[in-house]
C-alpha cells in the first residue's frame, strides 16, 4: 500500500511540502499565540512555545490521520472510493487528534481551548487542502499517465513473447501483428494501445527477433499519436523503453533503425 502512494508522489510535492511545514509551524503559532493573547491566556507565551504546540499537535494528527487513513483504504481494498473516504476520515481524526493535544498542552477548559485553536487549526487545514490539491490534482493525471505507459509497456512484452513463439513454429519472422492474433498466439489486445481509447496501433517491422542481441534495434512501437510527447518501443533483445521525441528521432536514425525508420515513415504518411 505504501509502495502505491509512493507512486503518487513526484518532485514537485518537496517544495510544497516545506511550505505546508513552514505555514504549520510558523503561521500556525502565530495565530495561536494572537488568540490565546485575545482571550487573556493567564499564563505568559512567547512564539517559541506555541511552535512547539504546533508541532507536537501536528506530528499526532498526521500519524492517528494517517493510520486511520491506511485502515479504511485497507478495508476498501484499495479502491478509489476507499482512497477517498479514508481521506474524509481521516482528515477528521487530524483535526480532533490536533484539538486534543493542543488542549492538553495549555491551562484551559477543553471549550476555551477549542476555541482558542479555532482559528489557527481552521486556517492550517485550509492551507492543508489548498495544497493537497495543488499538488493531488496534477500527481494523479501524471500517474495515470504514467500507468498507461506500463500498461502499454506491459503488452509490448507479451506481443515480444508472441514473436518468439511465432519464429519459434514457423522458423521465419512473423509477417504482421495481426497474424499472431490470427494464429491464436496472443490475443488482439495484445496488438493495441492502451493509451488511446478503442486501442491503438503498433508498428511492426518483420524482424527475428534474439534476446542475446542487446542493442538499439528496434521491433515495434507506438505509432505517431499514441502517447503525448513519446512512444514505447520494443528492441529486438526484448527490452522495453519509453522514448520522448528527441530520443525516438536519435534511434531512428541509427543505421540499424534506417529500413524500420523509411516503414514507419510510410506508415504514418509522413
Amino acid at each position: 500500500m505504501l509502495a502505491g502512494i509512493r507512486d503518487y508522489f513526484y518532485s514537485i510535492h518537496i517544495p510544497l511540502l516545506l511550505i505546508l511545514a513552514v505555514g504549520w509551524l510558523w503561521g500556525g503559532s502565530w495565530l495561536l499565540l494572537r488568540s490565546l493573547k485575545q482571550r487573556q491566556y493567564p499564563k505568559r507565551l512567547r512564539l517559541g512555545n506555541c511552535v512547539v504546540i504546533m508541532l507536537l499537535s501536528g506530528f499526532c494528527g498526521v500519524l492517528a490521520a494517517g493510520a486511520v487513513f491506511l485502515l479504511v483504504n485497507a478495508l476498501g481494498g484499495g479502491s478509489r472510493v476507499g482512497m477517498a473516504i479514508g481521506a474524509g476520515i481521516g482528515l477528521i481524526a487530524l483535526i480532533v487528534v490536533v484539538l486534543l493535544v493542543i488542549y492538553a498542552m495549555l491551562e484551559l477548559s477543553f471549550r476555551a481551548a477549542t476555541r482558542a485553536a479555532a482559528l489557527p487549526v481552521a486556517a492550517m487545514i485550509a492551507l492543508m487542502v489548498t495544497i493537497g490539491a495543488a499538488g493531488g490534482i496534477p500527481a494523479y493525471i501524471w500517474r495515470q499517465t504514467d500507468r498507461t505507459r506500463e500498461l502499454c509497456q506491459g503488452r509490448l512484452l507479451y506481443l515480444y513473447g508472441g514473436l518468439q513463439r511465432y519464429q519459434q513454429s514457423y522458423a521465419k519472422p512473423a509477417p504482421t501483428l495481426d497474424e499472431l492474433v490470427e494464429r491464436n498466439i496472443i490475443s488482439v489486445e495484445s496488438i493495441q494501445c492502451p493509451a488511446v481509447e478503442g486501442g491503438g496501433r503498433y508498428f511492426y517491422l518483420p524482424t527475428r527477433v534474439d534476446p542475446q542481441e542487446q542493442s538499439d534495434r528496434m521491433v515495434v512501437c507506438d505509432m505517431l499519436g499514441n502517447h503525448e510527447d513519446g512512444r514505447d518501443v520494443l528492441f529486438i533483445g526484448g527490452l522495453v523503453r519509453w522514448c520522448d521525441d528527441e530520443d525516438f528521432r536519435r534511434l531512428a536514425a541509427l543505421d540499424a533503425n534506417k529500413a524500420f525508420a523509411e516503414a514507419l515513415r510510410r506508415a504514418e504518411g509522413r
